[in-house]
């Protein structure tokens, strides 16, 4: 059986892995009261938003070491989207964010 992972894309181990957690989520969502939903629903976003701080945190390190232009020979705006695959504009928003965050005190 050929698992190749094309560039960007998932094995077809990953697809049928990701195909089985969303019909259980689906299953569990389905069971889930109105209040029980909406609470999922807030909780789900908190986690986002501290996945995504850590992200830029991340990117604004790598920025800072200049780990694209040493390694890679790009900047780190045409790292960001070649390897997370982002528009120009999500890339450079997602740096802006990132660098300007540095900036900001710890809450």
């Amino acid at each position: 059986m050929n698992n190749s992972n094309p560039v960007g894309g998932l094995s077809r181990v990953d697809e049928a892995a990701a195909t089985e957690l969303t019909t259980a989520l689906q299953h569990q969502i389905d069971r889930m009261g109105d209040d029980e939903l909406a609470t999922a629903i807030v909780e789900t976003k908190r986690a986002l938003d501290a996945l995504s701080a850590t992200l830029h945190m991340f990117i604004a390190d790598f920025d800072r070491r200049q780990v694209a232009e040493r390694v890679h020979v790009l900047t780190t705006t045409q790292w960001l989207r070649h390897t997370l695959r982002l528009s120009v504009k999500e890339a450079s928003g997602t740096l802006k964010t990132a660098r300007a965050l540095t900036e900001m005190p710890t809450v």
